[in-house]
């Protein structure tokens, strides 16, 4: 649908729209509601099978069907309807999805993706969504059925299928036990092939890690002897971080949105500033700072915590805290375990100097890197669970 490209290729500043194309609901679980959805949706001669002449088949619905289904099928849609305000299950859902797709492709490509989110029959319609895309700037569109998957499996009939139940959605998988003659519970045979990386992968990972570490170099000398104290914010910080990884050729994308907090935002787990939250940033605070790059022999995440305009100024409380978590760094990074030790076996070494405290993080200490794929891949992790 559409040839994706470096940020660096002219036009970079261009954006992909992308349509989530679902079947339909109506507007509300009444009959008043239900008749224009059910008109508009048996109005498509693709729906009935099979298409009876056009004239006949409008008779049926306007005189018939139309004045006698519409208070029956509002029954239905109501015993199933969110009173609590989220409405339609499947307008619900296919929002949901929206937004995590949305926040997803803005954490590994920002700026280079609107999602709209289309009805076949219903609001919001295709119209709408595809007025949404253009009056963004989108210039190509990528449409994504969310209902593709069941005639993908329907056609297949596969007689043995294998899916990992610990990352398939409930829905896909109520689909595949429907349709599949019979059907595996096993973990995705892929992710461990991922999570052992190979020789190539691995000097890759180092050399992507090097010329990131490079920008990030960079960034630090600028922030400490360049800038004028309470001139900048947390989006400049973004922006700036942004312009030296994109000296380097071979940067694909980010990796993910940068996370930049200035003293408390830098306890948000995940922040990502807007104008609401933007701190200017101050002398005595801890910057928080968490991104990465996607190179094509590697991929990176990594994390800084830096004070800001230094003079001597960082209180006695803040320092003793990043010494336990330096500590904590430095003893799973010093570790010797044996052969089948866990995530979770290792994961106290690093909260131990907090816990002597009665201190801790809801927060995982370590995951997976993907190699020019995900920032965040399992199985491995350092975490509690």
């Amino acid at each position: 649908m559409y040839k994706s490209s470096s940020i660096h290729e002219s036009g970079s500043d261009s954006k992909i729209g992308i349509l989530l194309a679902n079947l339909g609901t109506p507007d509300a679980p009444t009959t008043k509601a239900v008749k224009p959805y059910l008109r508009q949706f048996l109005s498509d001669t693709r729906v009935i099978e099979p298409p009876p002449p056009k004239w006949i088949w409008q008779l049926i619905l306007n005189i018939v069907i139309l004045n006698l289904r519409p208070r029956r099928s509002a029954k239905l849609y109501k015993s199933v309807w969110d009173t609590h305000g989220k409405g339609s299950p499947l307008l619900s859902i296919s929002k949901m999805q929206k937004k995590a797709i949305s926040s997803e492709l803005e954490r590994r490509l920002p700026g280079k993706f609107i999602v709209a989110l289309g009805m076949c029959y219903g609001n919001p319609s295709m119209a709408s969504a595809l007025c949404e895309l253009e009056a963004q700037g989108c210039n190509k569109i990528l449409v994504l059925p969310l209902e593709s998957i069941l005639d993908f499996i329907k056609d297949k009939k596969y007689r043995n299928t294998l899916f990992d139940p610990n990352t398939t959605p409930l829905e896909v998988a109520q689909i595949i036990q429907s349709h599949s003659f019979s059907f595996i519970l096993k973990p995705n045979p892929c992710s461990i092939m991922k999570a052992c990386k190979n020789i190539t992968e691995l000097k890759g990972s180092k050399s992507a890690h090097i010329r990131d570490g490079v920008a990030l170099t960079k960034f630090l000398f600028w922030l400490e002897n360049e800038v004028e104290e309470n001139s900048i914010d947390e989006i400049t910080i973004e922006n700036k971080l942004l312009e030296f990884r994109k000296e380097n050729k071979e940067l694909k994308s980010l990796s993910f949105s940068t996370i930049a907090g200035a003293a408390s935002n830098g306890a948000i787990v995940h922040y990502k500033a807007n104008k609401k939250t933007n701190k200017i940033l101050k002398s005595g605070d801890i910057l928080l700072l968490d991104s990465g790059g996607q190179y094509l022999d590697g991929t990176t995440d990594v994390t800084r915590t830096v004070p800001v305009f230094y003079k001597n100024n960082i209180n006695e409380e803040i320092k003793d805290r990043y010494t336990r978590v330096l500590k904590g760094h430095i003893a799973i990074a010093s570790s010797i375990f044996p052969k089948g030790t866990k995530g979770s076996d290792l994961d106290p070494l690093a909260r131990k100097f907090l816990l002597d405290i009665g201190l801790n993080y809801s927060h995982g200490t370590g995951h997976g890197v993907g190699s020019f794929l995900g920032v965040h891949e399992g199985p491995q992790n350092i975490s509690p669970m």
